[in-house]
């Protein structure tokens, strides 16, 4: 700690001219070295630097003190997945702006007295657990009640992708367009936090926005889907956004992908919030989840293995390119807007604990993994 703070005499010393502030810090210096004014050295020289120098110097002291507190360490974890429709949305647009995923590089020094806890794991399907099937080092929790054999079989075929050039071939959106995440890695989330936005700089839209940039670097026709549906009005949003789905699939018969990009809300008891994240190429990413449903019998789904087959080759692909990015892709009863067409799945990406930074990273590398499964199994 003494350390830091001759550190941060010395940049505030730089930063001004003022010889009378010069002479209090040199009184607060002499201070320092008695470790029983300690406390009263650390109050008067963040409030020096408030009061007398440029927003920069301030940052100096704020990263100074805020740094090592939010470091954590990635451990395997099986825990509890929570349904999408579970989430609440939030109230209004201004109970988002005062949240802690709005807060920028100013955030508070101390923790805030309503922190809630985030835990912070890396997702590790077992080895042992009946209901994971495994298909080279792609992992699919079958939580359906097809077996797993007959499961493990629509998963080794390969998906049918016909493609056009010079035409939408991708079709990307979002049910819930205004899930947001953290604007920063602090290890904890304000409580009050609805993790929602209307802000497309800092919601689904930003995350859809990079898997899009990809595409089209890569000369994939694609269509980026803007639209808040779950704003102003949570419910029937999946509704409104499967009737906006249909007009593209009519307008443009040449898509043959479609994704459904969301983020998850993974919660423990006591309001922990749970974050899931891979280290990749030494950086941080949103661990990503793709929903791959199936028809009971009852759901009026038909074309679910078409599109199990194109969610185990997105699922092998990823985890081929980026080892660790993908949780288990969840083999369930739920079909969402994927009865719609061929080739169609939800994807999380990562949780509202993690930071936007981390989930835009990985919608980069999903982006290019898909890239990669529609160039090999891709028909023109």
């Amino acid at each position: 700690m003494r350390t830091i703070k001759f550190k941060i005499i010395k940049n505030l010393l730089k930063r001004t001219a003022k010889p009378t502030l010069t002479a209090a810090l040199c009184v607060c210096l002499t201070l320092a070295a008695m470790e029983c004014f300690a406390p009263f050295f650390d109050k008067i020289t963040v409030i020096c630097a408030a009061a007398a120098m440029p927003q920069a110097s301030l940052s100096v002291v704020t990263d100074a003190l805020l740094k090592g507190n939010s470091s954590q360490q990635t451990e395997s974890a099986s825990l509890p997945e929570q349904s999408l429709d579970q989430e609440q949305p939030f109230k209004d647009e201004q109970s988002e702006q005062n949240s802690s995923s709005s807060v920028s590089s100013s955030a508070p020094i101390e923790r805030p007295k309503n922190a809630g806890e985030i835990s912070e794991y890396a997702f590790v399907p077992s080895k042992t657990s009946s209901k994971i099937i495994w298909l080279g080092s792609a992992a699919f929790s079958n939580t359906s009640s097809v077996s797993n054999s007959e499961i493990l079989s629509v998963l080794k075929q390969s998906p049918d992708i016909k493609l056009k050039k010079d035409a939408p071939q991708v079709l990307i959106y979002h049910t819930h367009s205004t899930e947001s995440y953290e604007m920063q890695d602090l290890g904890y989330y304000i409580s009050t936090s609805s993790a929602r936005t209307t802000d497309e700089k800092h919601n689904m839209i930003r995350v859809g926005e990079e898997i899009v940039k990809q595409l089209e670097a890569e000369g994939i026709g694609v269509i980026h889907d803007r639209s808040l549906y779950d704003y102003p009005s949570y419910n029937g949003a999946y509704n409104r956004s499967a009737e906006t789905v249909k007009k593209y699939l009519e307008k443009y018969p040449s898509i043959t992908v479609t994704l459904d990009i969301h983020r998850d809300a993974i919660e423990q008891s006591g309001g922990v919030r749970v974050k899931p994240t891979a280290v990749i190429n030494g950086k941080k990413a949103a661990q990503v989840m793709i929903i791959a449903g199936v028809d009971d019998g009852t759901m009026d789904f038909k074309n679910w293995k078409e599109n199990m087959k194109f969610a185990s080759a997105l699922q092998r692909q990823m985890e081929g390119d980026f080892k660790g990015l993908t949780r288990a892709a969840m083999v369930c009863h739920r079909r969402y807007n994927m009865y719609l067409t061929k080739n169609s799945l939800l994807i999380e990406v990562g949780g509202h604990a993690n930071t936007l930074d981390e989930a835009v990273y990985s919608g980069e590398m999903i982006g290019k993994s898909l890239v990669n499964v529609l160039k090999e199994y891709g028909k023109y």
